[in-house]
């Protein structure tokens, strides 16, 4: 997905930095992936990034998913927003240093 391309780039397979990043921006650990965090979007509307590192035979990948309900609360283009929306936040810590 593009939001989670855009955050490889930043953390690479740095997953020390994306914890960081990720607990400064509200984010509660879950057990899925090499690293996986729940947000909360909006108060009906809980979404979570999930973060694959990378090895010699894949790169890094990482996923903004939503909760099945979402679409009940948001159009799907109110989705990729709120989407957008957290990877921004994450950046916008990384760039705090």
């Amino acid at each position: 997905s593009y939001t989670g391309d855009v955050l490889v780039q930043a953390v690479g397979n740095d997953l020390e930095t994306l914890r960081r990043l990720a607990l400064a921006c509200g984010g509660e650990p879950i057990g899925v992936g090499d690293a996986g965090f729940a947000f909360r979007g909006l108060p009906r509307v809980p979404l979570a990034l999930i973060y694959w590192q990378g090895d010699d035979e894949f790169p890094p990948r990482a996923f903004v998913l939503f909760d099945e309900t979402a679409c009940h609360y948001l159009p799907i283009d109110g989705c990729a927003a709120l989407g957008r929306r957290l990877i921004s936040r994450l950046l916008a810590e990384a760039r705090k240093g």
